[in-house]
């Protein structure tokens, strides 16, 4: 069985998203918690939320 060449579809901002914390979120989760949240909000901000925005 011959099979075509493999193509790869990039689709990590399909599925790597922000998190949001509600004010009950803020109140009620670790402090470490709240660091690691942020510090996964800054990457994507760093990598993903320029392709959305240049995207027309």
């Amino acid at each position: 069985m011959e099979r075509g060449p493999m193509v790869g579809v990039y689709t990590a901002c399909n599925w790597v998203k922000p998190i949001y914390l509600t004010d009950r979120d803020i109140d009620v989760v670790y402090r470490q918690m709240k660091k690691d949240i942020l510090a996964h909000n800054k990457a994507w901000q760093v990598n993903y939320q320029k392709e959305k925005t240049d995207v027309k």
